[in-house]
């Protein structure tokens, strides 16, 4: 029963943890790193995919046709998991290429 006891709790433990970081993360509007993973120039309107690196969280947007034609599957992402904000750049550290609040950067 002891062996079971502890496995339990450290069960709960991890649950409690992982349940506690996400609110946190959530509350916060904790921005994390993506990967544009798909474009669709040709929809109306045109759309960009990303998806983020931890917890592969997938979140398509729309762009114009223009903004379409520059950005490409690998540019680097920071996407808000509350507000759903995200801003694409064009690598790590790199040039701003896009930002959902204000459509350019």
């Amino acid at each position: 029963m002891g062996l079971v006891g502890t496995i339990v709790r450290v069960a709960l433990i991890v649950v409690v943890v992982v349940v506690a970081l996400g609110g946190f993360l959530f509350a916060t509007d904790y921005g994390l790193a993506a990967t544009i993973t798909k474009k669709d120039c040709s929809s109306n309107p045109p759309t960009i995919t990303a998806k983020t690196n931890s917890f592969g969280i997938v979140h398509t947007m729309p762009v114009s046709g223009q903004q379409c034609g520059i950005i490409q599957p690998g540019n680097y992402v920071i996407y808000h998991i509350r507000s759903q904000h995200t801003t694409v750049y064009d690598r790590q550290g790199g040039r701003c290429m896009f930002d959902t609040t204000t459509m350019v950067c």
